[in-house]
């Protein structure tokens, strides 16, 4: 026969082994909740600057009679936090009275004479960003004039985020849209508003 203290023992002994092990694995996994909020913590930040086009040294402009609109920028994508990110499909696109109507043509290289140039991410315009990274690319776009977009007042760049977030920001404003004679472009860094 056993004696009941050392059942009563051994019963205590093995409560408190499973209450161990349950507290144990319940902070496991806070911990792993805490940590994985800390390294998704920070921003994705885009910053854009207008710049001229490689090949025929042009900055944004409408050409062709009013027919051609360019823009060739450079990007900067600045990822803070910890874990990398993924900004999918940077595009510029035309608006009215705040609705898109058209997004742009995107440019996946360019030619001068015998040397091809891949633009964007080896000619993709999404882009992979490892963490804690600044990266910089050159991309351009490119409309032409249709009925599709014949009215139009301004010009947003726009991605989608790793959560499939559209973002949008303006960059230009045409209030003239295709009679625009001259387009305002800044010559410094401007960070897109998310």
């Amino acid at each position: 026969m056993i004696d009941e203290v050392f059942v009563n023992d051994v019963t205590l002994l093995l409560i408190g082994s499973v209450i161990t092990l349950i507290g144990a694995i319940l902070l496991y996994f806070l911990q792993q909740m805490i940590l994985r909020y800390v390294q998704r913590r920070g921003e994705i930040s885009l910053y854009y600057k207008h710049v001229h086009n490689k090949v025929n040294g042009l900055p944004a402009s409408i050409r062709e009679g009013g027919t051609l609109l360019t823009i060739p920028l450079w990007l900067e994508l600045h990822n803070n936090k910890e874990v990398n990110q993924v900004v999918r499909n940077i595009n510029v696109a035309l608006y009215n009275s705040e609705r898109m109507v058209d997004k742009a043509i995107q440019t996946n290289y360019m030619t001068k004479g015998e040397e091809k140039m891949y633009l964007g991410n080896n000619g993709s315009y999404s882009f992979n960003l490892p963490s804690e990274s600044i990266q910089q690319f050159e991309v351009y776009y490119l409309f032409k004039k249709s009925d599709v977009n014949k009215k139009f007042d301004s010009v947003y760049i726009t991605y989608y985020t790793s959560k499939d977030e559209m973002i949008q920001s303006k960059i230009l404003d045409l209030k003239d849209g295709w009679n625009t004679k001259k387009l305002n472009l800044k010559n410094d860094w401007i960070k897109s508003k998310s």
